[in-house]
């Protein structure tokens, strides 16, 4: 398993200071844009799960445990990843742009694909 992290930003709108970070950890693969207008990100249905495992060259023993995230459809972007966190907290003058948030409060954690809402 490899370590690749992936962090997408969004900005809390009205609140330059907040911001919503999604840690994408052991990342397989990825597609994304330059930016996207607010952040969707949803699960992939089944037919699309299986061209992004095969995309991403998941071996057959380690599908299931895999994320299938879109943002928000395959065409838009999609991450191939073994955990998602997604985390809010204010952002600091003095932090570097590609830091998370610190303190930052967790809001929810993927770790299997059962846990991924469909909407």
């Amino acid at each position: 398993m490899g370590h690749s992290q992936l962090v997408l930003r969004a900005q809390v709108p009205g609140r330059d200071e907040d911001e919503i970070d999604v840690l994408f950890e052991g990342v397989r693969a990825i597609k994304l844009r330059m930016s996207y207008k607010g952040l969707v990100i949803r699960t992939a249905d089944a037919s699309t799960r299986a061209r992004m495992l095969d995309y991403a060259g998941v071996p057959e023993f380690l599908r299931q445990r895999e994320l299938c995230l879109t943002l928000p459809a395959e065409d838009d972007g999609f991450v191939v990843c073994a955990k998602a966190t997604v985390l809010t907290g204010k952002r600091s003058g003095d932090q570097s742009g590609w830091r998370l948030p610190e303190p930052a409060t967790v809001l929810h954690t993927l770790t299997s694909p059962d846990q991924v809402p469909t909407e």
